[in-house]
């Protein structure tokens, strides 16, 4: 009997990990915690749930301390006295445009942005709404440049950023395309021609007056001069352009007045007129904004010039547009409170300050995706044990111990899925849902049913019935480990038995028939693991060896061409003999997210046509070692293990690698109270994010899981087959935090989600890493003529897809209707010029 088939466990020490959730800036604590309800904690990123490594490894969820809430109160942008009043300056709107270029203007002060979740911010920074802006960008694929205004510094097609990957103690920031141009001044030249050609459609400020901290600890009322803002000023309303203005200290210039400032959350309201403006949100929500710093203001009723946008309970104004008659009628949309694009608030709205500061008329796009992968269907996971079970499982055991009794779901399991998945039909916002299951098709033969003591098999004729509701994805017929590499070992001979073994647990089950070549004649070519043992230190060989007890040998385990072919080929002749159509030759899920440095694999892979692998984000730290790397913004990554490999176009396999993101719904348990026994045992009490009942647990995951979904993430979610048993008959612990992530974003917004299949998104993130290619070269460009036509150029090598929001181009060039926005796909063959109307 071949057990825990499905997974085992590395040595931790081994493979290093990017902890996503240590937020504390130096100037002001933003820490990643909202959505949650009690006071409970939410993270802003996923404990790694994948395969090998499990569970075990989790990270800190750090709660709001009172250091933290002290600097809160002190990070202030103080009354800008001192700064230059709009009503300094007299510009009357212009009159011919053509064109305004597609592109938004960030304006800086230091360029320091909001850390990554796990770095901080250098002390003084006034920049920590830069990120908000620039990442929500980042994610819609929409053209920026970002000012440091302190240095008077220009980033093209980037934004200034810290490189810790190169010096995590670094203060100094970079521009991240390394395409730095100098602007002595915000001026008429650095922002138009002088006559009707403007360089900008939109510009976004990460404070009202661009206020700063200098070195000397000084606060700076503006990093600009009167005559700048007189040129930002006369740019914006000859040409009709928009301002956001982020972290805004109320004054009469927004058509605000000061009441006070705190640190207190808020559950903001939205007003009617937020309904046109922010058409995705959901109006009758709340917008929770938490762990920023804010001011409160009154905003004149009778001002005609003054448009409220959300309130705080009792009615203090936090965002209003503002509007100037003496300037052309220009608009700045102003918030009176700081923000992140981890926090709640700074997620939720980052994507419609894009879209109000371009007028809706933007390159790029954006979709809230939901696509999780249910590993593992038709062969056994191992199940954890908790309160109520013969044996509860201690703390501390291997989380696929051979000790742990196996599950497979059952036919019955699948259709109550079924009939949940169903359920998602009827409302608007989860009627394009579903599930892919990633399969395994020596789970369906007489042979491995026997070894789980199976006579009557219920799971794979429900599935057959009902295969329609789902799509369908190869990962290996037996669930075979497909990695390679070379081990130091120490062999052991005892009555001619060959085990081998390592201090740390290095051998897991998955890695079942893997080959044992031989190096300096060590063991006999062709050897296989047989068995693993409980504590995943020692496994067996199928070959006895000759060497001495104690000998410490280096040997290769591997799997070659012939084994990874017979893998994938068996596997799609099980899907055809099942009859599973929703099924596509081209995906493939690796067991362990393995074989990606394993060029037997690869070429075996290349050979039978698959072209999309998956790669899990929570191995960022290791991509030169165990090949994965999860992309950024919506981008994958081409694998880059074969020497020479082109980082524009992959290498010769070409295998584009989709990250996948593990969810802290673990692969081996299936009924809430032993999620919840697990989890405790990875949060115990009095650790960050301990919680102490399943619906704090649903609540903490489903936080994590809303955030991918507002930033419009296009990845796919690792699960696993247990996860989708009907533990009371009904409920499945997918499907319970499947509902808990769809009711939090729901009272957020209303832009409806989609289930891509895994080859779709790959083919987004595809195209897109294409696009982002040329955009970063200044090779795609877009320009408007207001209320007529846009004109997309691409001046590169190849054709690129380019996504444009608020432009219907009929069938020709994909056009859809998504969340109340026109979203188009425009091929441009290279060196190619599109025009089309924008009416």
């Amino acid at each position: 009997m071949r057990t825990n088939s499905s997974r085992g466990l590395f040595a931790q020490a081994a493979r290093s990990r990017r902890s996503p959730w240590i937020v504390l800036p130096a100037g002001l604590a933003l820490i990643a915690v909202g959505f949650t309800s009690g006071g409970a904690p939410a993270m802003a990123g996923a404990t790694s749930a994948s395969e090998n490594r499990s569970n075990i490894e989790k990270g800190p969820i750090d709660l709001l301390p009172a250091e933290t809430i002290r600097r809160l109160k002190a990070a202030k942008l103080q009354k800008p006295t001192n700064a230059t009043s709009t009503s300094a300056v007299s510009a009357p709107a212009g009159a011919l445009v053509d064109p305004i270029d597609m592109r938004v203007l960030v304006l800086a002060t230091k360029g320091d942005p909001n850390p990554d979740g796990v770095h901080v911010v250098p002390a003084g920074s006034w920049d920590w709404n830069l990120s908000t802006m620039t990442v929500a960008m980042d994610y819609l694929g929409v053209p920026y440049d970002t000012y440091k205004s302190t240095t008077k510094e220009l980033c093209s097609g980037g934004s200034w950023r810290l490189d810790w990957a190169a010096n995590p103690a670094a203060t100094d920031t970079s521009c991240s395309t390394g395409r730095v141009t100098s602007w002595p001044a915000v001026a008429q030249a650095t922002l138009w021609d002088g006559g009707v050609h403007a360089y900008y459609q939109g510009v976004m400020q990460t404070n009202g007056t661009l206020s700063y901290v200098d070195a000397n600890g000084a606060f700076i009322s503006s990093a600009l001069s009167a005559n700048e803002w007189s040129a930002l000023w006369t740019f914006e309303a000859q040409f009709g352009i928009r301002t956001v203005s982020a972290n805004t200290y109320p004054t009469s210039d927004f058509g605000l007045t000061y009441n006070g400032e705190d640190g207190a959350p808020s559950a903001a309201k939205w007003t009617s007129a937020a309904a046109s403006l922010f058409p995705y949100v959901n109006i009758a929500g709340t917008l929770p904004i938490g762990n920023a710093y804010t001011y409160r203001a009154t905003a004149d009723p009778l001002d005609t010039t003054t448009t409220v946008l959300l309130t705080d309970p009792v009615n203090n104004a936090l965002a209003v547009v503002h509007t100037y008659p003496s300037q052309g009628n220009r608009q700045a949309l102003a918030l009176t409170f700081d923000s992140a694009s981890y926090l709640v608030h700074g997620e939720v709205l980052g994507y419609g300050l894009v879209s109000w500061v371009t007028k809706g008329l933007f390159l790029g796009e954006r979709h809230a995706y939901l696509t999780p992968q249910a590993d593992d269907l038709f062969i056994a996971n191992s199940i954890w044990q908790g309160p109520g079970d013969a044996v509860p499982t201690p703390c501390g055991t291997l989380p696929d111990a051979p000790s742990l009794p196996q599950y497979r779901i059952t036919g019955g399991d699948f259709r109550a899925f079924v009939n949940w998945q169903n359920g998602r039909d009827n409302p608007a916002l989860s009627k394009l849902f579903r599930t892919e299951f990633p399969f395994n098709g020596e789970g369906t033969t007489p042979a491995y049913l026997a070894t789980l003591g199976i006579t009557n098999d219920t799971l794979t004729p429900a599935v057959k019935a009902n295969q329609a509701k789902f799509k369908f994805v190869n990962h290996t017929y037996t669930h075979q480990n497909l990695d390679q590499r070379y081990i130091d070992v120490v062999v052991s001979n005892t009555g001619g038995t060959t085990t081998i073994s390592r201090a740390d647990p290095f051998f897991f089950n998955s890695w079942g028939h893997t080959v044992i070549d031989t190096v300096g004649g060590a063991a006999p070519a062709g050897t296989v693991v047989s068995n693993v043992s409980l504590d995943g230190r020692t496994a067996t060989l199928s070959n006895p060896t000759t060497l001495a007890d104690g000998a410490s040998v280096t040997l290769w385990l591997g799997v070659t061409y012939a084994q990874a072919t017979a893998e994938i080929k068996q596997n799609e002749q099980a899907a055809a003999t099942l009859g599973l159509t929703p099924f596509n030759k081209t995906n493939l899920v690796q067991p362990d997210i393995s074989g990606l440095t394993n060029p037997n694999f690869l070429q075996s892979a290349s050979d039978a046509g698959i072209q999309y692998l998956i790669s899990d984000t929570s191995r960022t730290g290791d991509p030169a070692t165990y090949g994965v790397n999860e992309g950024r913004y919506n981008t994958g990554t081409y694998d880059k293990t074969l020497p020479g490999a082109s980082q524009a176009g992959g290498n010769a396999w070409n295998l584009l690698e989709v990250a996948r993101y593990p969810v802290n719904l673990y692969f081996n348990v299936n009924t809430p109270a032993r999620w919840l026994a697990e989890d405790n045992c990875l949060y115990p009490a009095g650790a960050f994010g301990h919680v102490n009942t399943y619906q704090e647990l649903l609540d903490r995951e489903s936080s994590v899981l809303a955030r991918y979904l507002l930033h419009g993430h296009n990845r796919p979610l690792m699960v696993h087959q247990p996860n989708v048993m009907a533990y009371d008959g009904v409920h499945s612990l997918l499907g319970d935090l499947m509902d808990a992530t769809l009711a939090k974003y729901g009272n957020l917004v209303n832009a409806p989600i989609q289930s891509l299949t895994m080859d779709q998104l790959a083919q987004k993130q595809a195209k897109r890493m294409q696009y982002n290619r040329a955009l970063a070269t200044g090779a795609i460009t877009g320009s408007i003529v207001p209320g007529k036509t846009i004109t997309l150029k691409n001046t590169s090598a190849s054709a690129v897809t380019v996504p444009v929001t608020g432009v219907n181009g009929g069938v020709a060039y994909g056009a859809e209707k998504y969340a109340g926005q026109s979203i188009s796909y425009v091929t441009l063959a290279a060196g190619g010029t599109v025009t089309l109307r924008t009416v």
